[in-house]
């Protein structure tokens, strides 16, 4: 539950971290590694998340209202029961992502999201 809002942490790697209901409202991790993290019922709202890597990172619950997650790698990402309204997905890498009973409502990029 720790609180990061508006930290700058670009580049951090939190391979595997465990960050359930943290708030990162507002945090800028651009091109951050998530890979594997747990984010579960995290405050991601205005997070610039762009080139992060959240493969098989579960956001399950999480807010990510108006986050910024361009050409981010989601890859095996669970996103379910996420809100992402207004996030901007645009050129992110979408496969076996999980976006199950996800708030999707004015999302960019998702309509022609980039899968490899």
């Amino acid at each position: 539950r720790g609180d990061f809002r508006h930290l700058s942490l670009s580049r951090v790697n939190l391979h595997g971290a465990e960050l359930e209901w943290g708030n990162f409202r507002g945090v800028y991790m651009r091109g951050a590694n998530l890979e594997h993290a747990s984010m579960r019922s995290a405050d991601l709202r205005g997070a610039d998340l762009s080139n992060a890597n959240l493969s098989n990172a579960d956001f399950s619950n999480a807010n990510l209202e108006g986050a910024t997650l361009v050409g981010a790698e989601l890859r095996g990402a669970v996103f379910k029961s996420v809100n992402l309204t207004e996030a901007n997905l645009t050129d992110a890498i979408i496969d076996n992502t999980d976006f199950s009973d996800a708030k999707i409502r004015n999302v960019i990029g998702l309509a022609r999201p980039r899968v490899d």
